[in-house]
């Protein structure tokens, strides 16, 4: 089962977002179900929020916070950055059916208490042909692995299956490290654009994949070519 995580940087739990996520034990029955399953991760309105969601990750495996019996952790694996937010409105359309499906004054008290929410797999996919529109065109998946004429579950199968994919995951963090960076290599200061303006520098892993390095902009450095072959 999928779910939607709510989270901000001025959480009083403990999240890592590319690596747990703590949450009360009120929401421990729906974490649950979601194990080996997708979530997406929501900025809400507090401290400034856009409302918007912006990542992806596969829940792994829920284990008890041993310093408190009253929290729980989701572990996560395989987390991606969005190329850009998905916003939680698109034409004046919620993107959760649960918020379609009541009235509009009613959504911010839905809200409240439901940090953790179901996701159906239609409105997951939704927020990630938004999310991934560039990940996916820079790759030799495109969004035609959305064809709404296949079954939802054949669809959610092809899309899980590219979020794991090594050539979209290099994809989705070449582009995160060049907006980091802006196209500037991390060691000399010079901007690699080619004769287009197309970015020309290398997106380098501090901490390589094959040890472990998680493919998040936190992990990368803008390199141009040069100084990444001598590194």
């Amino acid at each position: 089962m999928k779910a939607v995580f709510d989270t901000k940087p001025t959480s009083i739990y403990d999240d890592d977002i590319s690596e747990h996520y703590q949450f009360p034990r009120r929401y421990l029955s729906i974490a649950e179900r979601c194990v080996g399953d997708w979530i997406v991760m929501r900025r809400p309105r507090a401290d400034g929020g856009n409302l918007a969601y912006f990542a992806t990750a596969r829940i792994i495996g829920i284990e008890p916070d041993p310093l408190d019996p009253a929290m729980s952790y989701a572990r996560f694996a395989d987390f991606l950055t969005f190329d850009r937010p998905v916003p939680w409105t698109i034409e004046g359309r919620y993107s959760e059916a649960d918020l379609r499906n009541i009235p509009q004054t009613q959504v911010g008290l839905f809200l409240r208490g439901r940090s953790v929410r179901t996701l159906n797999d239609e409105d997951f996919l939704s927020i990630l042909a938004f999310g991934f529109a560039n990940t996916f065109n820079l790759t030799i998946s495109p969004l035609a692995e959305f064809d709404n004429n296949a079954l939802p579950d054949q669809r959610v199968k092809k899309v899980t299956q590219m979020l794991v994919n090594r050539v979209i995951r290099d994809a989705n963090f070449r582009l995160r490290v060049y907006e980091a960076y802006d196209d500037t290599c991390a060691i000399t200061g010079m901007r690699v654009l080619d004769n287009d303006g197309n970015s020309e520098v290398h997106a380098a892993h501090i901490l390589a994949v094959k040890e472990g390095g998680p493919d998040i902009v936190q992990n990368g450095l803008a390199l141009s070519g040069t100084i990444h072959l001598a590194v």
